[in-house]
């Protein structure tokens, strides 16, 4: 998947069969099997205690970007295309476009041994990623983020990419 082009759309063509981490073949039969498998995947890795600092140091350093906000089934990247985000040690954040400036806050939590981050910002133009934030992976330019919706039970996905 490493080879994949951006603006390209791919077909999977069911079944198709992984190696699990553990060795074993898994063969997933749908989108949604397989979406749930790379969940599953993910919710099993071991947190080694060390990210909090690791995680605070990343996202103070530098500017960020949204990449891709998933809402359900719906790519609404668009709505956040021109913002620039910035965080703070002090847990304060800024999201600055060409027509707005947001002040908001930000929060790096652990619940039941998952990784959150916490945003928000006054007024009503980010209100979307007012939320509680699993963070799925992050590295030195990017940090993927999951929610699931107590309302609906939609799965939102976040992804930060460094400017």
């Amino acid at each position: 998947m490493n080879g994949l082009t951006t603006n390209v759309v791919y077909n999977i063509s069911y079944p198709i069969s992984m190696t699990s981490s553990t060795g074993s073949i898994v063969t997933y039969n749908s989108n949604s099997e397989l979406q749930t498998g790379i969940e599953n995947a993910i919710d099993d890795c071991d947190d080694d205690g060390s990210s909090t600092e690791v995680f605070s140091d990343l996202i103070v350093n530098g500017t960020w970007k949204i990449s891709s906000f998933i809402d359900g089934d719906e790519d609404e990247t668009y709505h956040y295309t021109g913002y620039v985000f910035s965080f703070s040690s002090n847990g304060t954040s800024l999201a600055v476009a060409t027509a707005a400036s947001l002040n908001g806050n930000w929060a790096y939590y652990t619940e039941d041994d998952l990784s959150k981050l916490t945003l928000s910002y006054f007024g009503e133009t980010l209100d979307e990623l007012e939320e509680d934030w699993q963070i799925i992976e992050f590295n030195s330019t990017f940090i993927k983020l999951r929610h699931i919706s107590g309302g609906n039970g939609n799965t939102h996905y976040l992804t930060f990419t460094k400017i």
